[in-house]
């Protein structure tokens, strides 16, 4: 367990939980949005922004403690910035 989420877990004990459940619930949105964007790009073949959308991935899964995410985003950075050399 990361300590970012220990922080968080913590917070439902010292916080109400409506609170934490907002953070959890924008996390969510945010990776939506991030992975959407995502998406588009390689649709339109345009592969430049990839790899910065995964790293945005990878830092707000490491700031809510999300760590099998952020433990695959390095090699999705990598297989974008391989692409970008590629075209």
């Amino acid at each position: 367990m990361s300590d970012e989420f220990n922080a968080i877990h913590c917070l439902n004990r010292d916080v109400e939980a409506d609170q934490v459940v907002k953070l959890i619930e924008s996390y969510f949105e945010d990776v939506d949005s991030i992975l959407s964007d995502l998406s588009l790009h390689l649709d339109a073949s345009n592969i430049t922004n990839l790899s910065a959308l995964a790293h945005e991935i990878e830092d707000k899964s490491t700031s809510i403690g999300a760590q099998h995410v952020r433990i695959a985003c390095p090699e999705l950075i990598q297989a974008c910035d391989e692409n970008n050399k590629i075209k």
